[in-house]
């Protein structure tokens, strides 16, 4: 999405808003295959608002005197799909898919790595879970896998 000087010291953004739940409340996956107890959990719009606006704000206003912003990576799930880098060209949102995810986040660890002096900012905005100590955000859940909890391995 933004990618500027990448092999130079500087800020590495990545900025995911997750909002389709498939197998959650109201997703859109056949009813038969959704999860039976999502414990509340449902679609979320303001998730990938929120994220296109942190992204604007980096790309538009971060303003660090010794790390600019070098690359700036957007997977949304949702509306919008577009976001407009300065100086105004319009591009395509990668969708937040689970395989996207990982692959812009080896990315942006091996953009971070470059340089120890880089600094790298992770923004998750859709739904977590968490057991005690145990954390952890979700994508869309089991993408190309059935939904019901007893036929995963």
């Amino acid at each position: 999405m933004i990618d500027k000087d990448r092999d130079q010291v500087g800020t590495h953004v990545i900025v995911i808003g997750i909002g389709r739940y498939p197998y959650l409340l109201n997703g859109d996956a056949p009813p038969q295959e959704r999860f039976e107890f999502p414990g509340g959990m449902g679609q979320l719009t303001s998730s990938p608002r929120s994220a296109l606006k942190i992204a604007e704000w980096f790309a538009n206003s971060h303003k660090h005197p010794a790390k600019p912003l070098r690359t700036l990576e957007l997977l949304i799930s949702g509306v919008p799909n577009t976001f407009t880098t300065p100086p105004g060209q319009v591009t395509h949102v990668e969708a937040a898919t689970l395989q996207n995810i990982k692959n812009a986040v080896n990315r942006w660890y091996d953009y971070g790595d470059h340089h120890e002096e880089n600094l790298l900012v992770f923004y998750f905005c859709g739904h977590g879970v968490s057991t005690g100590a145990e954390q952890s955000l979700l994508a869309r859940i089991l993408e190309q896998q059935s939904a019901h909890p007893s036929s995963t391995p």
